[in-house]
Parts: structure tokens; C-alpha cells; sequence
């Protein structure tokens, strides 16, 4: 293959993908889900946001994206991320959690979600410990129906509720 003095050659498909967006990563996967799930993204309630509360005849699923990416292990009581403990994470995760059950009235699955993460380990003490694929693959082989669709959709129109009467879409 020849080449002019000028022109430069572009390969097909670049060595180093440009990076893409933390959110992007997980919305990608998130939206593969099957229609037996409601997705709400970005909830508000009472000035506290959940990145992800995923809604299901199988259960509820808070996903509470973080900062952190690399080689996480979860084992025992304790979570590592890259070698260092981590633990506060997963406090503030309950407690978080907490607020969602207490505010909906019903129980909450709280998931640590680790973008471009190598996960060893599930579960925390109740608190899932997964990357956007491990998510979406545990939630699509859920068999147990654990509630009612009616009490589903009262459940998705509250949460639509608590969003559209968000304080901090209000302008000044």
C-alpha cells in the first residue's frame, strides 16, 4: 500500500478506546435489563440521592455508584478496593439504605457498584458488591417473586412522585 507524503493513515479501529463516562458505563448495562424491571435513575428524596433504585416483582435494588475502580474484594465483614480497606463505603451505604427502607416502607437491597471493576466476593453483610455486568446478569437470573405487582406499581409511582417534587428542581 502506498502513501502520499501528506496523507496519514487512520486505522480502522483506534488502539486505545476514548474513555467513556462512569454513568454511561453502568446506564449502558442497567438498560439491558428485561421489561419485568422499573429503572429510575438519579432519585431524589427528601434531598438524598440514590444514583439507581431498580424495581422488580423480584425485589428492590438501590445501586449507589462509586468513585473508586480497580481490583475490589469483599470478604467477610471487610471491603478492599486496590489493597486498601474500604469499609466507611459500605457504612454509608446502610445507612443510606436505611433512609430509602424507612421512606418506602418496604425492604431495600443496597448494591456497591464498582464501574470497570475486577469483583471477587457478592455479598457484603446484606450489601451486593458488583460491576454493571455482574449486576444485570445476578438480577436477570432472579426466580423468587418477593412482591405483588400491585404493591410494584404503587412502589414505582411513589418513587415518580418523590422525583417530579425534587426541591432542588425548583428555581429561584
Amino acid at each position: 500500500m502506498f502513501f502520499r507524503k501528506n496523507d496519514v493513515h487512520v486505522p480502522d479501529t483506534p488502539e486505545t478506546p476514548p474513555p467513556v463516562p462512569l454513568s454511561m458505563r453502568m446506564a449502558h448495562w442497567v438498560y439491558t435489563l428485561s421489561d419485568d424491571w422499573y429503572i429510575r435513575e438519579d432519585v431524589y428524596v427528601e434531598n438524598t440521592n440514590f444514583d439507581y433504585v431498580l424495581l422488580s416483582r423480584y425485589g428492590i435494588y438501590a445501586v449507589y455508584m462509586q468513585p473508586l475502580m480497580g481490583y475490589v474484594v469483599a470478604q467477610g465483614m471487610g471491603l478492599k478496593v486496590n489493597g486498601e480497606p474500604q469499609d466507611h463505603l459500605i457504612r454509608l451505604i446502610r445507612s443510606r439504605n436505611v433512609f430509602l427502607e424507612r421512606t418506602l416502607k418496604v425492604r431495600v437491597t443496597p448494591v456497591a457498584m464498582f464501574d470497570n471493576s475486577d469483583i471477587r466476593g457478592f455479598d457484603l453483610g446484606g450489601v451486593k458488591i458488583a460491576n454493571p455486568e455482574l449486576l444485570v446478569n445476578y438480577l436477570e437470573a432472579l426466580q423468587v417473586v418477593s412482591i405483588p405487582l400491585k404493591s410494584l406499581n404503587a412502589l414505582n409511582k411513589a418513587i415518580k412522585a418523590a422525583q417530579q417534587t425534587n426541591p432542588s428542581d425548583v428555581t429561584s
